[in-house]
């Protein structure tokens, strides 16, 4: 004889399964969580290919899925807020707009975010991703170099070796107290689509009346980040599966054939001396950048959701 099973625990069996599959990242709040997009409008999916857009304002949804989402929202009690975040890529000035829902009874809201944004960050995630990946599997390490390189493939030219070195600190900590057992995946993810959860947002909201309580439908691995890293080398771990290949974009001097020796500048004193401006490094050509740029975004992408579904962290 089989004893029915209780339509409610029906119900949160198979949402914890869809959860389990979804790219949900939980911060350092009582309320906030944070749902990674991965299926782009083609807008905003050409920009990111190409950084290429007429449009100063780049929405996550088409507006008629927008205002499907608004009314089953309200239809279920809940409430939403339209976010925005500037961003800079490929020498452009952008807005993303993306959608936030509330449960008014428990304050809890989700932010449904693309899956290249990091909130109140002005640049993509995969430009912090590469500045630090390149400047890990450096042969010689330089930030200077690092981030001007990143900042050349990106075309960001404000990224600088300060945010480089910020950057390697926190994702080297979060790659530490993690505790990985194998690299991050450069793989496809087959999972559900977007849609597939964020249509079931209501439930969630409902059956989650705190964030203790996502974190124990969605299976969270959750540990605290400790004050410094356990242990170095964590970044070239994590992200190991990427091909070395995507680093080496920077042109070899040429070695100057003239036999005599360069005479020495004369010295002068400290105060007179003006200090020149680096200059940028040498690379490939633009058909090579671009290659690079697109396979590492492929990639990245890749890489972020597998450490959202895994993990349900933000990579930086």
């Amino acid at each position: 004889m089989m004893i029915p099973q209780n339509p409610t625990d029906i119900q949160q069996e198979t949402l914890t399964t869809v959860l389990r599959k979804v790219p949900i990242v939980l911060v350092d709040s009582a309320t906030e969580a944070y749902i990674f997009v991965k299926d782009l409008t083609n807008e905003m999916e050409n920009f990111i290919l190409t950084g290429r857009t007429e449009a100063t304002t780049l929405n996550v949804f088409s507006e008629s899925y927008t205002q499907e989402l608004i009314q089953q929202w309200r239809s279920n009690g809940l409430k939403y807020k339209y976010r925005i975040q500037p961003f800079e890529y490929m020498h452009r000035q952008v807005t993303i707009k993306y959608l936030q829902v509330i449960n008014p009874q428990t304050k809890i809201n989700i932010s449904l975010i693309p899956w290249f944004l990091l909130p109140h960050r002005p640049y993509p995630l995969f430009l912090y991703a590469y500045a630090n990946w390149h400047y890990t599997n450096s042969q010689s390490p330089s930030m200077q170099t690092s981030a001007a390189v990143a900042g050349e493939i990106f075309g960001v030219s404000s990224f600088n070796k300060s945010t480089l070195s910020r950057n390697l600190k926190a994702m080297e900590q979060l790659m530490g107290s993690l505790q990985m057992d194998k690299p991050l995946s450069v793989n496809e993810h087959k999972g559900p689509s977007s849609a597939s959860l964020i249509g079931r947002l209501h439930e969630l909201l409902t059956n989650c009346p705190s964030i203790g309580s996502l974190l124990q439908v969605s299976s969270a691995k959750s540990s605290p980040i400790p004050e410094c890293a356990s242990r170095t080398g964590t970044i070239s771990y994590a992200l190991s599966q990427l091909p070395k290949e995507l680093t080496e974009v920077v042109q070899e001097p040429e070695i100057s054939k003239s036999s005599g020796k360069a005479r020495a500048p004369k010295s002068q004193p400290k105060s007179k001396r003006k200090q020149k401006p680096r200059p940028r490094p040498a690379l490939v050509d633009a058909q090579q950048i671009e290659q690079t740029r697109r396979t590492f975004i492929s990639m990245c992408k890749s890489i972020a959701l597998d450490a959202a579904i895994t993990y349900h962290r933000f990579l930086i």
